[in-house]
């Protein structure tokens, strides 16, 4: 049956079908004009309701923070602060007082270790890897891959922290928080202002980001918005220094050349890079950025306390060389046993080449003897401890392993 139409004083008749397609059309047309218009009314309600939420969220700029350059130069700048400061006067500190960095980590090297270590130093106001006076800060530390009584177990109690009042440590593990959605960056601003926290340290950069749903392996946008937003949570809660802890490609890189894991992002944003590598069994740290600096150098790290001690600066080829670690074992071999430690030192000392004659330098190496196992020690009288081969007598290592190196610091630098 046909569509049939009436018109004034004429008789039924069945539409053609040129008519009915014509209807049709103007029928369509109606309809898309109507879902036009929605669509237009849509899109200005996010525009406006975008820039009424950036209205509410919008804080100028502090006024001593732009000017003319004339005015900049009248102003009464402070000199370089460092959070950890240099060993030496006249050098590059390892973290700024007001500055974004990132431990960047082989896989299995220890990044929460050598972090913890640093916030035990910030809260008791000891010298970082024993050498590098720290300002005496409040740290808040985000454990999102170690559950607490891991974390507390095995790397808080060994390195008995004295400032337990100035550290606090969330078990985030399980508990995600998106500091891109406003109840996460508010709960997270909370949390710091509670504390007081100075220095916000973040265990680790991969898991916040899945949490925040952010690619940071391949996105750029959105690893830079997620730093945004840990800069804008820093300014809220009035924390200083973020300290985040991320990892390098799991493939082996070029020596030097090592960085972060995922996009170039992460580079950009941290204002300090801590490297934190690995040949064998010698852990090393090297830092760079802006106004830091340290060049590559190997740690000892003491299995009981699990603090970390300044090695030797130098590639990893030069620390895991022999001359130092030679010139020890040969006094060893020549006379098993026969010296004590305050001995076998004077008597390396006496046997190194000029340069080489530091005090500190020289137990050092001993202790990376001991470490490497090219030497092994036994009990003596009283306190001593005597020093032999290894495989001969009841010789067992030191406490001290796995981060010490075999040749000594270059020439230009000691201890």
């Amino acid at each position: 049956m046909g569509l049939h139409v009436v018109e004034d004083g004429e008789a039924i008749r069945e539409l053609t079908l040129g008519e009915i397609e014509e209807a049709e059309q103007e029928e369509l047309g109606e309809i898309v004009r109507k879902e036009k218009l929605r669509l237009r009314a849509q899109a200005q309600a996010r525009r406006e309701v975008a820039e009424e939420l950036a209205a509410a969220d919008f804080r100028a700029p502090d006024p001593d923070s732009y000017g003319t350059l004339a005015e900049i130069n009248q102003m009464d700048l402070p000199p370089v602060e460092y959070l950890v400061g240099p060993a030496e006067e006249g050098q590059k500190g390892l973290l700024g007082a007001k500055q974004n960095a990132v431990l960047i980590a082989q896989y299995k090297t220890g990044k929460t270790a050598l972090a913890m270590d640093l916030a035990r130093c910030l809260v008791d106001g000891e010298p970082f890897l024993d050498r590098f006076p720290v300002v005496r800060s409040r740290v808040g530390f985000w454990s999102l891959e170690v559950e607490l009584d891991e974390l507390r177990r095995e790397f808080m109690n060994p390195l008995g922290i004295g400032g337990e009042g100035r550290m606090a440590v969330w078990d985030g593990v399980g508990q995600p928080v998106n500091i891109l959605s406003e109840p996460g960056k508010a709960w997270t601003i909370r949390w710091l202002q509670k504390y007081k926290v100075k220095v916000w340290m973040i265990d680790s950069l991969a898991v916040l980001a899945v949490w925040a749903g952010v690619n940071i392996d391949k996105d750029n946008d959105q690893t830079r918005r997620l730093f945004a937003a840990i800069d804008e949570i820093k300014r809220q809660a009035r924390v200083k220094v973020s300290f985040i802890l991320a990892h390098t490609p799991r493939s082996e890189m070029e020596e030097g050349k090592e960085r972060a894991r995922g996009a170039s992002a992460i580079d950009e944003h941290a204002g300090a890079r801590w490297i934190y590598t690995m040949e064998g069994e010698i852990r090393f740290l090297r830092i760079n950025g802006r106004g830091v600096k340290l060049e590559q150098t190997s740690l000892l790290w003491d299995e009981e306390t699990h603090r970390s001690m300044a090695g030797m600066a130098g590639s990893r080829g030069e620390v895991t060389g022999v001359e130092g670690i030679e010139t020890i074992r040969a006094i060893v071999y020549k006379d098993p046993w026969k010296f004590n430690t305050k001995g076998l030192l004077k008597e390396a000392a006496g046997a190194l080449p000029p340069g080489m004659k530091n005090q500190n330098l020289v137990s050092t190496l001993l202790k990376e003897a001991v470490a490497l196992g090219s030497v092994k020690t036994k009990p003596g009288k009283g306190k001593e401890v005597l020093y032999g081969p290894p495989g001969e007598g009841n010789g067992q290592g030191a406490a001290i392993r796995n981060v010490a190196a075999e040749k000594p610091r270059r020439r230009r630098r000691t201890p």
